[in-house]
């Protein structure tokens, strides 16, 4: 069992998470549950478990945080309204706009593999890049003047965080059903490689 100026140290440090970094609170229990596995497996015992205190304050910090906020599922209808919304765009912005759309949706990026973080940039070690983007035929990669006929997209993601060893992942679409075109991530992608070429090259 830790001491009391042990316990007052970890509640300064669930403090700092979160009234300063603003941590969810099931962020901070999670941290806490490492800290408390890291010293059982070194053998130093469970120091967390005999602090009421530190119980108190994360069983307040749940009931602060609110209920869950749920979100409605990014389904094909708020795609095409998001396109619908975008009638005035140039053509070059609403090609964009259908490609990252499609290949969120499709693919199921994260926002760190396909968006800017806003004044913080790209997270350029995640972000799926033109040069991460191949096309094919029938198996067959397909080189940039042929991409017109390409019937599959492969996209290198190099790193996600539901990628837990670091080892990159390569997926692929195949064309979809004309009843869907709209939504079709291989014609978004082929559009952008064809009227934007040096994009594949970045």
């Amino acid at each position: 069992t830790g001491s009391s100026d042990e316990e007052n140290l970890v509640l300064d440090w669930v403090a700092h998470m979160a009234f300063v970094r603003r941590l969810k609170w099931s962020t901070i229990k999670g941290k806490l549950g490492h800290l408390n596995a890291t010293h059982v497996q070194r053998g130093w015992g469970a120091p967390l478990d005999g602090f009421k205190r530190l119980r108190l304050a994360i069983s307040t910090l749940r009931k602060a945080g609110g209920g869950t906020r749920r979100k409605h599922p990014a389904g094909p209808p708020i795609l095409r309204r998001c396109m619908a919304l975008a009638k005035d765009w140039s053509p070059k912005n609403r090609m964009i706009l259908r490609a990252v759309l499609s290949g969120g949706f499709t693919f199921m990026w994260r926002c760190s593999e396909y968006l800017s973080r806003g004044g913080a940039g790209w997270d350029m070690a995640k972000v799926v890049r033109g040069c991460d983007i191949e096309f094919k035929r029938d198996g067959v990669r397909l080189e940039p003047e042929d991409v017109a006929a390409a019937t599959e997209v492969c996209v290198l993601v190099r790193a996600s965080k539901t990628d837990q060893y670091n080892e990159g992942q390569l997926l692929t679409h195949h064309l979809a059903s004309e009843s869907v075109m709209d939504l079709c991530v291989v014609r978004a992608l082929r559009d952008v490689a064809l009227l934007c070429p040096e994009r594949l090259t970045t």
